[in-house]
C-alpha cells in the first residue's frame, strides 16, 4: 500500500442480492447501452477492459458482451467480488475475464495489472480515503490512446452532493443531520 488505508463500504451484500433477485436482461442492456454510448464505440472487440471497483459486475459482463478481448474486474470487497463472478458464471466462466480481489491503492497489486484500452472506474475511487492516489494509480493503467471513464461524486449539497452522501455511508438518516 501507499502508505493510505483504503475505507471500505460493504456494498457487496446489495450487489449480490442484486445479482440473484434484480439484475434483468433490460438491466444488462441499459448497460451495455451506457457503455457503447459514453465510449462512442459499437464493439468493444479487440479492446481491453478494466473494471475498478467492479461492484455487481454488470459493466464487466456488458464489456463482455461487447465483445472485450480481455476483461479485468476486481474490488476490496470480498462479496463484490463474488457478485461479480456469479455473473461471470452465468457465462461459463470464460477465460479472457478475470474476477481479483485487490485495492487501487496497493501499489504491488495496481503494478501487476498492466495496462488497457479502457479503465472504467465508476464511482468507486472516491471510497478510497485517498481519492486523488487512487486517480493516479487508475490513470496510469490507460493505454497510450485509451480511454479512462470514471464517475467521481461531486460536493453539491444542494444535489444530495458529498455531505448526504458521506451521512448515508457512515450509517445515518439525512433526516438527522
Amino acid at each position: 500500500m501507499t502508505g493510505q488505508v483504503e475505507k471500505s463500504f460493504e456494498f457487496g451484500r446489495n450487489w449480490k442480492r442484486f445479482v440473484k433477485s434484480y439484475l434483468t436482461d433490460e438491466r444488462l442492456a441499459a448497460a451495455r447501452q451506457h457503455l457503447s454510448q459514453m465510449l462512442v464505440l459499437e464493439t468493444l472487440e479487440g479492446r481491453t477492459f478494466l473494471d475498478i471497483g467492479c461492484g455487481s459486475g454488470i459493466h464487466s459482463l456488458a464489456a463482455y458482451e461487447l465483445g472485450a478481448e480481455r476483461t479485468v474486474s476486481f474490488d476490496v470487497d470480498h462479496e463484490s467480488v463474488e457478485a461479480t463472478k456469479m455473473l461471470r458464471a452465468t457465462v461459463e466462466h470464460p477465460t479472457h475475464w478475470d474476477v481479483r480481489t485487490g485495492s487501487i491503492l496497493d501499489d504491488a497489486f495496481v503494478a501487476n495489472l498492466g495496462s488497457f484500452d479502457i479503465v472504467y472506474a465508476w464511482g468507486c475511487l472516491h471510497h478510497t480515503g485517498a481519492m486523488w492516489t487512487a486517480l493516479k494509480h487508475a490513470a496510469g493503467l490507460v493505454k497510450a490512446g485509451g480511454q479512462f471513464y470514471i464517475a467521481i461524486y461531486n460536493h453539491d449539497e444542494g444535489a444530495k452532493g458529498s455531505h448526504y452522501w458521506a451521512q448515508r455511508k457512515a450509517g445515518t438518516s439525512i433526516m438527522d443531520a
